[in-house]
């Protein structure tokens, strides 16, 4: 593994985003202390970057490392091997962790906060003449992959307006470094996937967005910050100073003045985000299409869990209520973030651990 320092790191979605190639998991802060993966320059790495770029992690007692790992499945291979600490995963994978199965070994898994909520699009080729979903029938859509939380909602989203995913389009799995040239070249039409890339392409020329995945599921949560459940029990202090960080550090971010502020900071101070112009940082990462809202909701759970039943994905029999329950710990949250608002003027901190989830159709 390469130490290099934050300035000259480059990150791993850049590969994706803007061409660079990324040899393997690489490191911007030395400590013995904890270890956080992260995948950049995706929204939800922020809370853990700006955490650890306004000193917050040290605030907290903590000199953290923090990783850019090439993948999400390297982060996954990093918390079964204990070489992470925490890491950010997308939403469902946890829950298939916890739960075990064909597609991962079972192995109790947490999830502390959640790192970003909304921050999906649909875009689709300037190729063509969509304007709707429904003109998405016979259409080949990609995702980089299928445990995203946004490829969820997709399939919710298609069957809303009618679509069958398996029968009245396609479906295609494109690696991160193929998306932009997969859409160039018209092996698909579309993308579903987290921003910064959608916005990116549309700066290109190459993509413009027909759908942001807020206006299905409003304030979904996209990826979590996620560990070793036996963490829980052996360094719950260190756990909660790691989380409080990170969950001041969202909670900043969810506020627009000091949102732009600190991406601003970030996109000059960071390598994978200085490759992506700061406009479109600002698009991409700008309220209400990419927020920050720190809370796992045990009701948001629930609901991406039944969705995950539906579609086959997590094992036959499995209570999903209570796989929720034993994977988003939100009362141990609750206490955090209620700390978390002391810190952040303006915030505010959830009444409950459930909310109503605002899941709704848009005129077809």
């Amino acid at each position: 593994m390469k130490k290099v320092n934050r300035r000259e790191f480059l990150g791993s979605a850049v590969a994706a985003a803007v061409g660079a190639t990324l040899p393997g998991p690489l490191v911007f802060a030395r400590s013995n202390r904890t270890r956080l993966g992260v995948l950049a320059p995706s929204h939800c790495a922020l809370p853990v970057v700006w955490a650890y770029e306004s000193g917050f992690y040290r605030k907290m007692g903590l000199d953290a490392e923090v990783v850019f790992s090439a993948s999400m499945s390297e982060l996954v291979k990093g918390l079964y091997r204990g070489d992470l600490d925490a890491a950010q995963l997308v939403t469902p994978i946890p829950f298939a962790i916890h739960a075990g199965g064909s597609q991962f070994p079972g192995m109790p898994v947490i999830v502390t906060q959640v790192l970003g909520v909304n921050g999906g699009v649909l875009a689709v080729s300037t190729r063509h003449e969509i304007r709707k979903i429904g003109d998405l029938r016979g259409k080949r859509i990609g995702v980089h992959s299928p445990w995203l939380v946004h490829s969820f909602i997709l399939n919710m989203v298609l069957r809303v307006y009618g679509l069958d995913p398996s029968k009245d389009l396609e479906i295609k799995i494109i690696p991160f470094e193929q998306m932009a040239g997969a859409i160039s070249e018209g092996r698909i039409d579309a993308i579903i996937h987290p921003e910064p890339l959608p916005s990116l392409l549309e700066h290109r020329g190459r993509c413009k967005s027909i759908f942001v995945t807020r206006l299905f599921w409003e304030n979904h949560p996209c990826c979590t910050l996620v560990c070793r459940q036996d963490r829980l029990g052996r360094d719950r202090r260190l756990l909660r100073d790691v989380t409080l960080a990170s969950t001041i550090a969202g909670l900043e971010l969810q506020h627009p003045a000091r949102r732009r502020d600190a991406i601003t900071r970030i996109h000059s101070a960071f390598v994978p985000y200085g490759k992506v112009p700061l406009e479109v940082l600002l698009r991409a990462f700008q309220p209400r299409r990419s927020d920050f809202y720190p809370f796992p909701f045990q009701s948001a759970g629930r609901l991406l869990g039944r969705q995950m039943k539906i579609q086959g994905v997590l094992p036959e029999g499995i209570d999903t209520g209570r796989l929720v329950q034993d994977v988003f710990r939100s009362e141990f949250a609750l206490e955090i973030i209620r700390e978390a608002a002391k810190e952040v003027p303006g915030s505010t901190v959830p009444a409950d651990v459930n909310r109503e989830e605002n899941v709704f159709r848009l005129g077809a």
